[in-house]
């Protein structure tokens, strides 16, 4: 459906060709202006759906009177044919993650109710405890999921209100400190000048914050230090985490916010490939673009909320 959507672009070229060779003067320029108004509102409807607006669809006065208004109708149709295979797809991993989510509580209790009777040996209670945390883990994996489906599938800002961003960054650098110590790692903030205002979730910020910076935790070895910023810029605000570590290879520099996205160096370590695709579903669900860059050395992952979306209290 994507690709048909691209081919249906093609039809712009002879609508765009045919306009500079009809007559001159007023006549091309209704036509360009037509073609022009048509881009700008397919550009609007593609982008809104790609960040998850999934009701997002070309405007429509009435019938198709030309061949533009009818690639609006094609457009829509197969907007309507992405929604519908996306809404299944969906459905389908929040079934299985419900229906897993039972039997792995039940084995939990029963691997409980093993180890309380007291009649196991050292290495059955070892094996135990192992799959109690292996079970753990798949619990944790199957509420992430469901969250960030939940964020994927909300187009709501019901819980969005403004808040000073620097002085949340504050009191999660103040609570994570000790844990970054324990580590043998540094985190280090850089203080705003003034208070940085975001229009947003503050909880689902809250949770971005924190998986950008335990995921340094996880990936970067002993004495790394981290930074943790914000600013205020006239495009929006930005919420930037760098770190000195080993870094990620260039290549897969967009795909680790993939889900279960684990490049090979940390593939050995603990976690799901999770934390930073539910990063990802928070910056979407606020319009907010995400980006990973080489730190020379290591990893920068910068998240930017649009000014728009910090500027609409209203």
């Amino acid at each position: 459906s994507v690709d048909r959507i691209t081919l249906l672009l093609l039809v712009l070229i002879p609508l765009i060709v045919s306009g500079m060779l009809i007559g001159n003067g007023a006549i091309n320029a209704v036509v360009y202006r037509t073609i022009a108004d048509h881009l700008g509102e397919l550009d609007q409807t593609l982008r809104a759906f790609s960040r998850g607006q999934s009701t997002a669809r070309m405007p429509l006065a009435g019938p198709p009177r030309d061949r533009i208004e009818d690639l609006s109708v094609q457009v829509n149709a197969n907007l309507d044919q992405l929604d519908t295979a996306i809404g299944a797809i969906t459905n389908t991993a929040v079934a299985i993650a419900h229906d897993l989510r039972t039997p792995l509580t039940r084995a939990s209790l029963a691997i409980q109710a093993a180890r309380s009777t007291g009649a196991l040996r050292p290495e059955a209670e070892d094996l135990l405890i192992q799959a109690t945390l292996e079970l753990d883990q798949l619990g944790a994996t199957f509420d992430t999921i469901l969250r960030i489906t939940n964020i994927q599938a909300s187009q709501s800002g019901a819980a969005f209100s403004q808040f000073d961003l620097a002085a949340l960054v504050d009191t999660i650098t103040e609570s994570y400190a000790p844990v970054f110590e324990d580590a043998g790692l540094v985190l280090a903030t850089a203080a705003a000048p003034s208070p940085v205002m975001l229009w947003a979730d503050r909880n689902m910020v809250a949770q971005l914050i924190i998986n950008l910076i335990t995921n340094v935790i996880k990936h970067c070895p002993p004495g790394t230090t981290a930074s943790l910023r914000t600013r205020e810029t006239p495009d929006g605000v930005t919420i930037t985490v760098a770190d000195h570590g080993h870094g990620v290879p260039a290549t897969d520099l967009v795909a680790i916010f993939a889900p279960f996205s684990r490049i090979d160096p940390s593939r050995s370590q603990p976690g799901t490939g999770l934390g930073l695709a539910l990063v990802k579903a928070i910056a979407d669900h606020h319009g907010a673009s995400t980006t990973a860059s080489d730190n020379a050395p290591g990893l920068r992952v910068t998240i930017c909320f649009p000014a728009a979306e910090r500027d609409a209290s209203s």
